[in-house]
């Protein structure tokens, strides 16, 4: 485990700074990289699980393939982070910054994604099943073969997300103020009598 110590953090205060390190692959797991500067590293593989990375910069990073399973990200910064087939299962995202990230084939189950700014990113092939993406921004979103079973879809606006498809949406968790492609008719996915469903006519 990294702790603080460990870290060179002896100081209340002190950030770990591995800007622009390589450490593809590292056993990271349960590490405490709170407010850690990690903007530009090379962690291809990097084992992030449980980690507690709270307000960490990971700005440009390459995480592709890593694992961060049940991870606390809240407040991170991922603006331009690559996660492609990253393991995010569970990971707490909230209020994090993800503009310009890569998350084509991310594995976010359970993940806690609610009201992020996701437009317009590229999530083709994401795992979003049971995901909180209650209030998210996904306009724009590329979600081609994206599984959306059980997420939570509410208040969410997908207005000119890609590749998204009413099958896709048939399990997920959805609204009246969830706002479809114009392609995308959400009435007939709200149970009959659901309050939220939209009068006919």
């Amino acid at each position: 485990m990294l702790a603080r110590r460990d870290a060179g953090r002896d100081r209340p205060g002190d950030r770990l700074n591995l800007y622009r390190s390589t450490m593809s692959g590292a056993g990271l797991s349960g590490g405490d990289l709170r407010a850690a500067v990690l903007g530009l590293a090379d962690l291809r593989g990097a084992h992030l699980d449980r980690a507690r990375a709270a307000g960490a910069q990971f700005f440009g990073a390459d995480l592709r393939d890593a694992f961060g399973t049940d991870a606390d990200l809240t407040g991170a910064n991922l603006h331009g982070a690559d996660l492609t087939g990253a393991y995010l299962d569970r990971a707490d995202l909230t209020g994090a910054r993800l503009d310009r990230a890569v998350l084509r084939d991310a594995s976010l189950t359970g993940a806690r994604l609610g009201g992020l700014a996701l437009a317009g990113l590229d999530l083709s092939g994401a795992d979003l099943r049971r995901a909180d993406l209650r209030g998210a921004n996904l306009a724009g979103t590329v979600l081609t073969d994206a599984a959306l079973d059980g997420a939570d879809l509410r208040g969410v606006d997908l207005g000119g997300a890609r590749g998204i498809t009413p099958t896709a949406l048939a399990n997920a968790v959805t609204d009246a103020r969830t706002v479809a492609p114009p392609a995308t008719a959400l009435a007939p996915l709200l149970p009959a009598g659901c309050p939220d469903r939209p009068p006919a006519g």
